[in-house]
């Protein structure tokens, strides 16, 4: 953070603002810092014209997405950016990889810094948020006990930058995350989200995996039924056979498995690892044994060298899902897809998403896509 605040009147309202729908670590930082301010006697407002305070909390994942969020800030910066009495933070991805050249804006990098704020009697690291703010975040369900397990990755997609602003994995102790699990059982509840930017992954950097983990769940509750936020396809092959039985038994109702793609051609591009065909024999199965499950996924289209066929079999690979959310590629700065050659134009661009449209009439609940603004903009 570049300075600390100066305000000629002690903090008391603050307003919080959520530039786009983002991440499941997007959305969690947002009610972190809520239930931060809050703990330590700040009020939510619902007016930022009553705030003291403005967060922005930011994403770009995608280039409309950064488009929102920078908009969002100059919005803020044209409305309030002569007023001394106010202040603007600006969170969640954007500044940890980006510049925001205005001197009336304060720029969290690191969550910890949130801290030197405000004089704080709760430490935003002692900040714990199992629940979402159904007004703020209408994706989430009340009834839902949500246990963040890991944080970052341990892949290098071509096409990311959301690595460089979160980093490579960090797992949390197996005994905090159980800790928080019983906890949330003792409130009543039977339905939990494990969530992280990979799941899948959770553990390799503390001599456990995934699977060990949820062994240890159901050990501990035969009645707690699970979501998954996210698994990565190439771990879903590697630990599928631990996993196999607790989703036969119905304890898994949901999983998230990023496919991006359903093209070996396009998935090798990507940098990604995994073989596609493994990765739907595994989904078929997994619809098989337990027909009520929720598979979920995003797919990219457009990527660099996909070719029609590529993106056809895309298209098939999403019919493994209950909903597959398709996205069209922009291209993020510092990444080496920027850089690759054998770009789809946005006429082809614009093509897919029309063929993808003409789908959705047919299964209106399977299949999503970018409006077409977003697709050109791309």
């Amino acid at each position: 953070m570049d300075k600390p605040i100066e305000l000629n009147k002690p903090i008391k309202n603050f307003f919080y603002c959520s530039a786009v729908d983002g991440c499941a670590s997007n959305s969690h930082l947002g009610m972190r810092i809520i239930k931060f301010l809050k703990e330590n006697n700040y009020q939510l407002v619902t007016k930022s014209k009553f705030a003291d305070i403005i967060f922005i909390n930011t994403c770009i994942a995608v280039n409309h997405t950064e488009k929102i969020s920078k908009k969002t800030i100059e919005f803020f910066i044209n409305k309030y950016g002569s007023d001394k009495n106010k202040k603007i933070v600006v969170c969640g991805c954007l500044p940890k990889v980006m510049n925001i050249e205005n001197e009336n804006v304060i720029k969290i990098k690191n969550i910890s810094e949130i801290n030197k704020l405000i004089d704080t009697k709760k430490k935003i690291e002692d900040i714990k948020s199992n629940r979402f703010n159904k007004g703020l975040y209408r994706k989430y369900e009340d009834d839902e006990f949500y246990i963040q397990i890991c944080s970052g990755c341990l892949g290098n997609c071509n096409y990311c930058i959301i690595k460089s602003a979160i980093g490579n994995l960090k797992s949390r102790s197996r005994e905090d995350i159980i800790k928080e699990f019983k906890k949330g059982i003792e409130s009543g509840y039977k339905k939990f989200v494990l969530w992280g930017d990979d799941c899948g992954c959770y553990g390799k950097d503390i001599g456990t995996n995934f699977t060990d983990l949820f062994k240890t769940f159901s050990e501990i509750s035969d009645e707690a039924i699970f979501k998954i936020v996210y698994f990565e396809p190439n771990w879903l092959i590697e630990q599928y056979q631990g996993l196999k039985q607790f989703i036969k038994n119905n304890r898994i109702y949901y999983i998230n498995i990023p496919l991006q793609s359903g093209s070996n051609n396009v998935i090798n591009l990507m940098g990604r690892h995994y073989d596609i065909n493994k990765t739907k024999e595994i989904l078929k199965e997994i619809k098989e044994i337990s027909p009520n499950i929720f598979l979920e996924t995003c797919i990219l289209f457009g990527f660099p060298g996909e070719t029609h066929q590529d993106f056809l079999d895309s298209i098939e690979a999403g019919k493994y899902f209950d909903c597959a959310n398709f996205i069209v590629f922009s291209e993020r700065p510092n990444t080496k897809a920027a850089k690759m050659k054998n770009k789809v134009s946005k006429n082809i661009k614009i093509e897919r998403g029309e063929f993808i449209k003409e789908i959705i009439k047919k299964y209106p609940k399977k299949y999503t896509v970018n409006d077409a603004d977003d697709i050109i903009e791309s």
